[in-house]
């Protein structure tokens, strides 16, 4: 591994840079990215880099599972408000795999992300950036296996966002967008 996870991170907005420019190519292919990236670009047109984060994974987990319901509303769940009881509203989620929770909009001071599993909040953090570390130490500290239906996500940022190398071969799902992403350095 290349310096701390921590260093890797500064590799983010990179990654999220050249997602967002995948996005825009395939958009013309795939409607559904087109219609997502309208909905996001209020996000990516805001200053401050917490708004591009959540837009970032949102057209991320698209490009990845690109059939089927958006699968980040498994990985992330979003709350608008900063009011709510976070513990009232995690208790009611049926979801056994661990999850983030954003609560405010993205940049706000009062904006936190909580990582949590099966109705409990497990580490609340700064930031969306934050989030994902913290979400990653938890399945690397606990030794869980990435869910089926979030591997492909997770170990996109797990190989190229956190630099974690193993010997375990990458989903074709990872494959795919990382060659495509490749083929944009060579045509740029």
């Amino acid at each position: 591994m290349e310096g701390s996870v921590k260093d890797n991170m500064k590799d983010w907005s990179i990654w999220c840079a050249k997602v967002v420019e995948l996005a825009k190519i395939e958009s013309a292919n795939r409607p559904f990215i087109k219609k997502l990236l309208e909905s996001m670009q209020v996000g990516l047109d805001l200053p401050k880099p917490e708004a591009h984060d959540m837009a970032y994974l949102e057209i991320l987990s698209r490009l990845l599972y690109p059939r089927g319901f958006p699968k980040i509303t498994i990985f992330m769940k979003h709350f608008e408000r900063t009011d709510i009881d976070v513990d009232a509203e995690v208790s009611a989620i049926e979801q056994t795999e661990l999850y983030l929770v954003i609560t405010g909009r993205p940049g706000e001071v009062s904006a936190q992300t909580f990582v949590c599993c099966e109705k409990q909040v497990f580490v609340i953090s700064r930031s969306i950036q934050d989030g994902v570390m913290d979400l990653m130490g938890v399945y690397f500290t606990f030794d869980i296996i990435f869910p089926k239906h979030t591997c492909s996500i997770l170990i996109f940022i797990q190989h190229y966002i956190f630099k974690l190398v193993d010997d375990q071969p990458l989903p074709p799902a990872t494959l795919k967008l990382v060659s495509n992403l490749q083929k944009m350095d060579t045509t740029s």
